[in-house]
């Protein structure tokens, strides 16, 4: 008999050998896991530090955009009050040349004179207003 639990002490032993090796085989791949994930973890911190160093960079990007084109469209509704006024200016000039074109005419006192009379001014129609296509309360 003492043979026999010789045997099963030995059979338990091998099967105790067996176990261990395979939960070493299984420690060792979760430690090989748990550095990969290490590396992986550290390489997706860093793709954050540059996708939120990439955002900021837009942000201050856009504010100076914002800026640039803001006063771009100050200067545009200065130039735009600019124009209307030298339009006005020009309507009131061209309306006082044509006003002074037709005082200068000259109508002939018989019909003799009106067949040789060749007028040496044009006839130039009175212009139309100025109507501006834009008001300036679209560019703001």
């Amino acid at each position: 008999m003492d043979i026999a639990i010789d045997f099963i002490l030995a059979g338990l032993l091998l099967m105790t050998i067996f176990y261990s090796s395979l939960l070493n085989q299984k420690i060792n791949a979760l430690k090989s896991d748990r550095l990969e994930m290490e590396k992986l973890l550290s390489s997706l911190t860093g793709a954050i530090d540059k996708a939120e160093h990439g955002i900021n960079q837009l942000q201050i990007s856009t504010s100076q955009g914002e800026y640039t084109l803001s006063n771009q469209i100050k200067k545009a509704g200065t130039l735009k009050t600019d124009l209307e006024y030298f339009c006005e200016k020009a309507d009131q000039i061209l309306d006082k040349l044509d006003h002074k074109i037709e005082e200068t005419k000259v109508i002939p006192s018989s019909p003799a004179a009106a067949k040789t009379f060749e007028p040496k001014i044009a006839v130039v129609e009175p212009r139309k207003p100025f109507k501006p296509i834009l008001n300036a309360n679209t560019l703001r």
